[in-house]
């Protein structure tokens, strides 16, 4: 078995290696979600900002993880995501500035205007209340996510693929309607009186419209992904969507006990 792993191994580039590893990784990160979603003494780390606050659980420590679970950091670090995302882009621009690589510009050049918009929006748009916190948990896995989508994108220049025109645009055309819709969406809560139930468009189906977006967001890069890094894509997105839904099923719960209704579904409209 030993020399079957190790042929597997040296038979595999150091690109495939790479995007294996990241795939492992990713999926480590989705299965620490549903953990922390499963154990009642772990639904602490998922909390933050509004939902947080308003938590009421009184939580029994499992032992040994007491001062872990007690580390929290200012939520207006959400920042720091999309910082780190817009470097890890202008890096893979500044590495790969001579390779033509159809699939690598199009998903280079859709991560970098995702991580743009959301640093404009947390820097102009949002305005977190400075009391709000998140566990350093969200905080590091926040920042490890947008280095792994990035490494993906960087990997992708290594494979020759070339997507389709209908293939190309479909991704364009997703990443923008999207992009538009979570900006209206951000924008509306960034109006909001504090803790006000939203109202605007989807808000009225869905508790978190915002989130549905970014499931798109993500979506659309598969249509342009090279073959070999499609997994890695599949994963981001399953990641996303496990993460985001728990997050947002989160909020769901918030409205109907601040205001003693919610929306009917959480983040996808007519399923969850």
């Amino acid at each position: 078995m030993f020399q079957i792993v190790s042929a597997l191994l040296v038979a595999m580039s150091a690109e495939d290696l790479a995007l294996s590893a990241i795939n492992v990784l990713l999926l480590l990160m989705t299965a620490s979600v549903v953990l922390a979603v499963s154990v009642p003494d772990l639904n602490v780390l998922l909390l933050y900002g509004k939902t947080r606050e308003a938590s009421t659980k009184h939580v029994v420590l499992l032992p040994g993880l007491d001062y872990f679970l007690s580390i929290y950091l200012p939520k207006r670090y959400f920042v720091h995501f999309y910082i780190v995302s817009v470097v890890c882009s202008l890096a893979v621009v500044a590495t790969r500035w001579e390779e033509h690589s159809p699939s690598g510009w199009v998903l280079t050049g859709l991560m970098l205007v995702q991580g743009l918009r959301r640093l404009f929006e947390c820097i102009f748009l949002e305005k977190p209340n400075p009391k709000a916190l998140i566990h350093i948990s969200h905080y590091l896995v926040g920042i490890f996510f947008y280095t792994l989508v990035n490494a993906v994108v960087y990997l992708a220049f290594s494979f020759p693929d070339t997507p389709s025109s209908l293939c190309t645009a479909l991704a364009i055309a997703i990443f923008t309607i999207a992009s538009v819709y979570q900006y209206l969406f951000h924008r509306h809560l960034a109006s909001l009186v504090k803790y006000t139930l939203p109202s605007f468009s989807l808000f009225r189906l869905v508790a978190c419209p915002h989130y549905f977006s970014e499931i798109f967001i993500y979506a659309s890069f598969a249509f342009v992904t090279p073959r070999a890094c499609r997994p890695s894509v599949y994963m981001i997105i399953v990641w996303v969507l496990v993460n985001l839904s728990a997050s947002a099923k989160q909020t769901q719960v918030y409205y109907q006990q601040k205001f003693n209704t919610a929306q009917p579904y959480a983040i996808i409209p007519y399923i969850y």
